[in-house]
């Protein structure tokens, strides 16, 4: 059956939008089966046997993300830093059309991508590059995996329940709470955040991340949890 949201994908815009709500209110705490299609252009240095075989072996010996975590981060340089994703779903509210390495998908809905590796790069033209296990929406069921090459002015993106992410970012600033302990993050200073498996929300024209999910540490200037 072709679907556009399942419960999983659901939920998570919806915990994601109330953490987004929490943040911006200011919060309590103190501030402390088809063959894969050939894929012949290297984009990027993107390949299925080169940079998804690396991405795979170093998720695998990623310390465990033990941590509950979520912040809310004004990125100065994020346009010039793609996210590596792993096993995540993504969707975005103005996808219709997704470019594969062959073809085309085009749909008067939605269209959302399950199971994917490989790179979201934001920007004013966002791209997505990597292999996907399905593709969904009406009309279109694509099964066996997919290779995506796709860029497109987006406004929003959502990552669903990715893993073991590291994140480093230099001129940050915004808030971040986690399991005991909160911070504000004031002046512009870098972070970097060890293993984050969970849901992130990209706003690029705003160079705006927003995570919710779990970190095994986390370090900004003075401000170290967990590790």
């Amino acid at each position: 059956m072709v679907k556009i949201l399942n419960g999983k994908i659901l939920a998570a815009v919806f915990t994601v939008l109330t953490a987004v709500a929490v943040v911006s209110s200011g919060g309590a705490s103190e501030d402390i089966d088809a063959e894969p299609p050939e894929f012949d252009t290297d984009r990027d240095g993107f390949s299925s046997g080169g940079i998804l075989d690396r991405i795979r072996n170093y998720f695998s010996s990623q310390p465990e993300p033990e941590n509950n975590f979520t912040a809310n981060l004004t990125v100065e340089d994020l346009s010039g830093k793609p996210i590596e994703v792993n096993s995540a779903d993504i969707y975005s509210p103005e996808i219709y059309s997704l470019q594969l390495s062959n073809q085309e998908v085009s749909s008067d809905n939605l269209i959302q991508i399950e199971g994917f590796n490989g790179r979201v790069s934001p920007g004013q033209n966002s791209s997505i590059d990597g292999t996907a296990a399905n593709i969904t929406t009406t009309g279109v069921n694509i099964t066996g995996s997919s290779n995506i090459g796709h860029t497109q002015e987006l406004e929003e993106i959502y990552i669903y329940e990715t893993e073991k992410m590291d994140l480093t970012y230099s001129n940050v600033t915004g808030r971040i709470d986690a399991d005991t302990v909160s911070t504000d993050i004031d002046e512009k200073r870098e972070i970097e955040i060890k293993s984050f498996s969970g849901n992130i929300q990209i706003l690029p024209d705003t160079d705006r991340l927003i995570l919710e999910g779990k970190v095994y540490s986390v370090t900004s200037g003075e401000f170290e949890f967990g590790g």
